[in-house]
């Protein structure tokens, strides 16, 4: 999923900076309650799977590494619901109108 430079071990940067602050990111879910991440640019790494703090209403990304990097959006209200039963996450990436990937995975929720 990178076409970006390779990062340091992350022993030695194991938290990215939040993803918003790279790409323009868009969250959203369906009637069926599908939750969707569309993303503009490359991940900076391979993402296993997506976690949901409900209590925070923040998302995050956790790479095959065990990087961390969060989403940068807080979770609105009227998604939480939908978010907090869903099982998966779908990760579109799309570039000037047209998808170049999707990535099923799961979505795992944070215990507090």
């Amino acid at each position: 999923m990178s076409e970006e430079e390779p990062l340091p071990p992350v022993d030695e940067m194991p938290v990215l900076q939040d993803a918003v602050k790279a790409m323009k990111l868009d969250l959203a879910v369906s009637d069926t309650g599908e939750v969707y991440i569309f993303h503009q640019s490359p991940m900076p790494e391979r993402v296993n799977w997506v976690q949901y703090d409900r209590e925070l209403l923040k998302l995050y990304f956790i790479s095959e590494k065990g990087r961390i990097q969060g989403v940068g959006m807080k979770v609105m209200k009227k998604l939480d619901e939908v978010i907090a039963s869903a099982k998966r996450v779908y990760l579109i990436r799309r570039e000037n109108g047209e998808t170049k990937s999707v990535y099923e995975m799961p979505l795992v929720h944070q215990l507090n």
